[in-house]
């Protein structure tokens, strides 16, 4: 891998964990962010999502060789699943709320494919 792709590695992992840090322990600030209620399922759904997106951020700054092409699968994969989970999500949802969670979530797996197929 190069110094480039080790760069774009390291930011992605650390806005992934920042990211998650901030869902998992103020879920109800993210939520008003992207518009959504932020009632105690939502809060709760969104620490999930919170603890496994910084999980994922923090695997990616300690992984090496292809723990970390493992790794950067994982994220391209799961936030390409986050896009089509917004995508269908509940109808209570606003279509600002659902475009902001798919947009953000397409930037993360779109990152992580084109970084992997470059590693």
């Amino acid at each position: 891998m190069g110094q480039q792709n080790d760069t774009v590695i390291t930011a992605l992992a650390v806005s992934g964990a920042a990211f998650g840090v901030v869902a998992a322990v103020a879920p109800a600030a993210l939520l008003a962010t992207y518009g959504m209620p932020g009632e105690p399922g939502m809060r709760w759904a969104m620490r999930g999502w919170g603890t496994r997106t910084a999980a994922l951020g923090a695997l990616g700054l300690t992984a090496k060789g292809e723990g970390r092409r493992a790794v950067l699968s994982a994220v391209a994969a799961l936030s390409a699943a986050d896009v089509v989970i917004a995508a269908v999500a509940a109808p209570g949802l606003s279509t600002r709320a659902r475009l902001q969670a798919a947009v953000t979530s397409g930037a993360f797996a779109t990152i992580a494919a084109l970084v992997r197929s470059a590693a």
